[in-house]
């Protein structure tokens, strides 16, 4: 088993570790981590990389678990997300079958951030066809024993798989850009995701 960071729309690099596990552990009672993945993810667009990142009540600099970290819901983020990822992936080859699930997913309100990324781990691993058990550990974990945290990818990352390239939107005018939330390679690739992350 493996412990893992909860993040929102995990990237790619994370995707490819993380399939080689039949079990994995989340970590609610984790200290929450300002400036990482946990409520933020990247996209690409016509011009360039976008940021799509979740509203916290308290904002980014609390000292929380992560459990305890709350979602603000004062301006429509969900629909701002959809909206960029309509923007960004309207014409990928695979749009018109996965938005729905997408906008199944930001049909959901959940009062935790936790809550929010565990739903939709469970939902990408169902695209994906990934049949991986999550359990939930309450323990205290030390960051070297959890896969891809922010303090300990910057010395690992040598250690991660490079990336195998696949056709993007956008590639024609920016060039292949790496590493990017889970939901460009799924709406690019499709069914053909799991392969791609697969070794």
């Amino acid at each position: 088993m493996k412990y893992i960071d909860n993040h929102y729309f995990l990237n790619y690099n994370y995707f490819k570790l993380l399939i080689k596990y039949n079990t994995v552990a989340l970590l609610p009672n984790k200290e929450y981590s300002k400036g990482w993945f946990t409520n933020k993810c990247t996209i690409v667009g016509a011009n360039g990389i976008i940021n799509l990142s979740v509203p916290l009540l308290g904002g980014r600099n609390q000292k929380s678990l992560i459990k305890d970290v709350k979602i603000a819901y004062e301006e429509n983020w969900r629909q701002q997300h959809l909206r960029s990822i309509r923007s960004c992936y309207g014409n990928a080859p695979y749009f018109d079958y996965y938005y729905p699930i997408f906008q199944k997913i930001y049909a959901q309100e959940f009062e935790q951030l936790f809550d929010l990324n565990l739903f939709i781990l469970k939902e990408v691993l169902l695209i994906l066809k990934v049949d991986i058990k999550i359990d939930i550990n309450n323990n205290l974990i030390s960051a070297e024993d959890i896969l891809f945290t922010k303090s300990n990818t910057t010395k690992k990352i040598t250690l991660y798989p490079t990336e195998t390239k696949y056709p993007q939107v956008f590639e024609d005018r920016l060039g292949f850009t790496p590493n990017l939330s889970i939901i460009d390679l799924i709406m690019c690739m499709g069914p053909q995701s799991r392969a791609i992350l697969e070794p």
